[in-house]
Parts: structure tokens; C-alpha cells; sequence
């Protein structure tokens, strides 16, 4: 089956592209908003001239801006592999894990998060049989595979041979699956630019322009960092999953007190501003991104069951015929 074009999956990437690029040019000019007004009244500025494009420039701008966005796609997204890795807590708002599916087969490894609601015990029971006809994978069969290798890779197989069969077999369900994954995607590139925002905004204020050279030192040293605690991490069993992560109360605190700092040494300016509205904004998104991923896993989940119900009951007949 060929998925058709899709709006949101090109504005997924299309729009954070843009937002990373304007970011960009306020970290590297921070007068440019302030000057906005004036550069647009001078036709002759160069501001003026590119705000100003032509159909060509227009069409240029946007595939700029797409391959922006698809390219820190793949950074965040490995980032947020290596992140997840290290804080044990962040894997339900990743989908590459199979922490989601261990847990909706296993309640012991729940936590309070919402994401089990729309899942009662009976229907977990009935999925699993449906799983066990549809694809012959015994889910308590895996769960004892999964514990002996200490990773949870079995449990994401299953998710995806899931939505393979949703993809085949149930076209429209899918549909919206895809809008969902594009939606979810797009939050999530969204949030952490605006994440990775603040961080470019704090650094703008506190460092001056002539040290700024040596950043990507740090940035150098945060890479070593990430893959060796990458083999740290294997080694490390799941901590226990109901415990309520603290991480949106620690992120709270040390934005306001760093926010603060900030306000007493440069006041209120055009970095300030941007530092809190990227601050604020960067949550708002991670919700979205949590939202639309609940609502996709239940998409596939529910579509894989409803076309095995209803391929139960096409073979009825046939046994009773034989």
C-alpha cells in the first residue's frame, strides 16, 4: 500500500525548520527583532528583500526549511535515545523501547501516567490470544525472553508487526495512525528545539560574544559523555517504574532561578523574552508530543484488534463448513 502525501508530515518538518532558523538568527543577532520594524519600512535592506521573496526564493525557502527540520529530526532523535537511556524514567515518552508494551502486558511495571487507562485486564487478556492467532507469539513466552536479555526489543517487534497488520489489512484506520505519528513527531522536534532554545539563550546572556568560540568543546565533551553512558546503561537493570518522576518540578525550578539570575543581570531584553517564551513553550509541546503518542499507540492497538476479531469471525464459517 502507498501512503499518500501528507500536510502534517511536511509541515512537521517544515515548520520546526523554520522555528530553528529564526532561533538561530536572534542567538546570532539579537538586535534583529528590535530593528525588525525599521529593516521592513527600507525596501532597499537586505532584511526587507528576503522577508520580501519571490515565487522562486519562496519555493527555495521552504525545501531550506524542510531539510532543516528533517535533519535535526535525526539529531534530536538520537539524542533522545542516548537521554533515554541514561533516565530510565523518560522511556514511556519513547517508542523505541518497548517500555509501553511491557507494561500493558505486565501491570507490575505500570506507572501512573495515564497511558494504561483506555486498557482494562480483560482486554489485555483477549490481545494477547489475538496476538497469539494472529502472528502464533506467545506474550508470557516473551516476557520470560525479555527479562533473560534485560532489554525490551521483543515487546517492540510486536507493536510493529502490529501496525504492519493495521497498515495492510485496515488502510483508513492507518490513515489516521500516520497523522498521529506525524504529529507526534513533529511536538516532540518541536519541544526540544525550543528545549535546546533556552539553553542557546542562557549561554547568549551569561557568555560573552568572544568566548562563544569555544562551545563546541562542551558540546564535544557531551557526546563522549552520552556514548559511554550508553554501555553504562546496559548494564543497568529497569528501576522501579512506578515512581513518579520529579522532572518537570526539577526543570520548573531551575528555569525560574536561572530566569532570575538572568533578569538581574541584563534586565528585560530581546533575549530574556526569548529565553522565557522558549522555556514555556518547550513543555507545552512535550505534552502535545505524550498526547499524540497515547493516542497513536491506541490507534494501532485497537485497529490490530479489530481486524482480529473480525478475521476470528470470517474463519467461523469455514470450520463449520469442514
Amino acid at each position: 500500500m502507498r501512503i499518500p502525501f501528507n500536510l502534517y508530515d511536511f509541515l512537521g518538518y517544515t515548520v520546526p525548520g523554520l522555528i530553528l532558523i529564526i532561533i538561530l538568527a536572534i542567538l546570532i543577532n539579537p538586535t534583529l527583532l528590535s530593528n525588525l520594524p525599521n529593516e521592513l519600512k527600507d525596501e532597499d535592506s537586505e532584511l526587507a528583500q528576503f522577508l520580501r521573496p519571490t515565487v522562486t526564493q519562496g519555493i527555495l525557502y521552504v525545501i531550506v526549511c524542510y531539510f532543516v527540520g528533517f535533519a535535526t529530526h535525526g539529531l534530536i532523535h538520537w539524542l533522545f535515545g542516548k537521554l533515554v537511556k541514561i533516565f530510565q524514567s523518560l522511556k514511556r515518552f519513547h517508542a523505541h523501547y518497548g517500555a509501553f508494551e511491557k507494561a500493558l502486558f505486565d501491570c507490575k511495571y505500570r506507572d501512573d501516567s495515564g497511558d494504561f487507562d483506555p486498557y482494562t485486564d480483560e482486554f489485555v487478556k483477549n490481545f494477547k490470544v489475538k496476538i497469539d492467532d494472529v502472528f502464533g507469539i506467545k506474550v508470557e513466552t516473551i516476557r520470560e525472553e525479555a527479562e533473560r536479555a534485560k532489554n525490551d526489543v521483543k515487546y517492540t517487534e510486536i507493536f510493529d508487526l502490529c501496525r504492519t497488520t493495521v497498515l495492510k489489512q485496515s488502510p483508513d484506520v492507518y490513515s489516521r495512525g500516520f497523522t498521529l505519528l506525524a504529529q507526534y513527531n513533529s511536538a516532540k522536534l518541536i519541544g526540544s528545539i525550543f528545549f535546546l532554545a533556552a539553553a542557546g539563550f542562557l549561554v547568549r546572556i551569561f557568555v560573552p560574544l568572544q568566548y562563544l568560540q569555544w562551545i563546541p568543546i562542551p558540546i564535544w565533551i557531551l557526546v563522549l559523555v552520552l556514548l559511554w553512558t550508553k554501555r553504562e546503561a546496559r548494564e543497568e537493570g529497569n528501576q522501579n517504574a512506578k515512581k513518579r518522576s520529579l522532572f518537570g518540578i526539577f526543570y520548573w525550578f531551575i528555569t525560574g532561578g536561572l530566569g532570575f539570575i538572568a533578569l538581574l543581570k541584563e534586565g528585560v531584553n530581546v533575549l530574556f523574552v526569548c529565553y522565557w517564551v522558549s522555556a514555556v513553550l518547550c513543555p507545552i509541546f512535550f505534552h502535545l508530543y505524550h498526547i499524540s503518542l497515547k493516542y497513536y499507540r491506541n490507534t494501532i492497538l485497537y485497529g490490530f484488534y479489530e481486524y482480529a476479531v473480525a478475521r476470528e469471525k470470517s474463519e467461523e464459517p469455514r470450520n463449520n463448513k469442514n
